[in-house]
């Protein structure tokens, strides 16, 4: 069964996640949680996998939540943060729109882009400003296309936009860095894998 299973890397937080869970888990359930994630089909005929696979989600949201219990002080400001690049993104989104449809230039909303960093120039900001505006009136007509492929974090957008053309352009608002982030990030992928393995059943 070892031999089978699948190479998979978690992030940081879900594979702190996944060692401390591990043994709890695999005493309630009879099962491993990093083989069920990793391997889910190895379970297929076990009885009652997807009420041991909810179940499981329950304690991964238990971890995380008290995990994020001892940032909850950080979590104003972070929150405050975002909203302040939320209200940035959707001032320079709304630009970007604008100019590429006056040009014609195609504006669009991947799911994802195979890119070749080395071909980058990245361009990263953090606030919106009229040095801003003037550098989307010279990046917009320049591009085969737009693609807003900004990120998501609970309800706010931060800002990233790539300028495709003879030389490919990207526009960044600076993240905030704050370990809720990446709290938030492997609580998020774990809980994804758990339902992409109920899903299965």
């Amino acid at each position: 069964m070892a031999e089978e299973q699948q190479e998979i890397r978690f992030s940081p937080y879900a594979e702190a996640a996944i060692e401390k869970l591990e043994s709890e888990i695999l005493q309630k359930y009879k099962m491993s949680l990093r083989d069920i994630l990793t391997n889910p089909r190895e379970y297929s005929d076990k009885p009652g996998i997807t009420d041991s696979v909810t179940k499981m989600k329950k304690d991964v949201d238990d971890y995380f939540n008290s995990m994020k219990a001892e940032y909850a002080q950080e979590e104003a400001s972070l929150n405050s943060e975002l909203k302040r690049l939320d209200e940035i993104y959707k001032q320079i989104d709304l630009k970007i729109k604008d100019k590429s449809k006056e040009l014609g230039i195609p504006y669009i909303n991947p799911i994802t882009i195979v890119r070749n960093a080395e071909n980058e120039e990245t361009i990263i900001i953090y606030e919106n400003d009229d040095s801003v505006q003037q550098l989307i009136e010279k990046l917009v007509p320049t591009s085969v296309y737009v693609a807003d492929i900004s990120t998501e974090y609970k309800d706010y957008s931060i800002g990233f936009w790539l300028f495709s053309g003879p030389k490919t352009r990207v526009l960044s608002i600076n993240p905030p860095v704050s370990p809720l982030i990446d709290i938030e990030a492997g609580h998020d992928e774990l809980i994804s894998g758990l339902d992409s393995v109920t899903a299965l059943f």
